[in-house]
């Protein structure tokens, strides 16, 4: 886990360390914060948006057709509102056709689909902890992976360089880090 000053630079960190590159397109929700489309802009990638369907959620047959039209490789999936898109389906759909999932759970800490937490479906999950939300340290946000790589990316893109990771107790072990600073 990695704290930062906001979800919104969570996510921006998330698509980096997840490897999107300029022109990368990238899927998510028609309905979502502005800080989705911002990190998708600001990371050098193309945002596609899925449509959302009644529950305010991103419509999976929606997010099916854009896969297979867009060559999308990565999806950042918003539950806005803590409304949960159907994440077994979304899951199936991402592994299926090789889509790097990223989850902004930025409106649904402690929020459970199918007995599993919000933000455990996807490689990434990015979390909120701004004044209006469930954990509250005014600002501030955090980002959430099993992946050490990703881990090690984050906290150098962070600003843990020159070794600087070595000072933290929350990082990977320091074979992660070679080759990053």
């Amino acid at each position: 886990m990695l704290s930062l000053n906001s979800c919104g630079s969570a996510l921006f960190l998330a698509l980096k360390a997840a490897g999107v590159q300029p022109g990368d397109k990238v899927l998510t929700n028609a309905f979502t914060f502005t800080a989705v489309p911002s990190a998708i802009e600001h990371s050098g990638g193309v945002a596609v948006y899925v449509e959302t369907e009644e529950g305010l959620r991103i419509d999976a047959d929606d997010l099916e057709k854009k896969i297979k039209s867009s060559d999308a490789k990565y999806l950042m999936v918003s539950h806005m509102r803590g409304k949960i898109a159907y994440m077994d389906r979304i899951k199936t759909l991402c592994d299926e056709h090789g889509i790097y999932l990223i989850e902004d759970a930025a409106h649904s800490l402690g929020v459970l689909w199918n007995g599993k937490h919000t933000g455990h479906h996807g490689n990434i999950a990015c979390i909120s902890s701004q004044s209006y939300k469930m954990l509250n340290s005014g600002e501030g946000g955090f980002l959430v992976t099993n992946d050490p790589e990703v881990a090690a990316k984050t906290a150098v893109y962070a600003g843990a360089y020159e070794a600087l990771h070595e000072k933290h107790i929350t990082v990977p072990s320091a074979e992660h880090f070679e080759g990053l600073s």
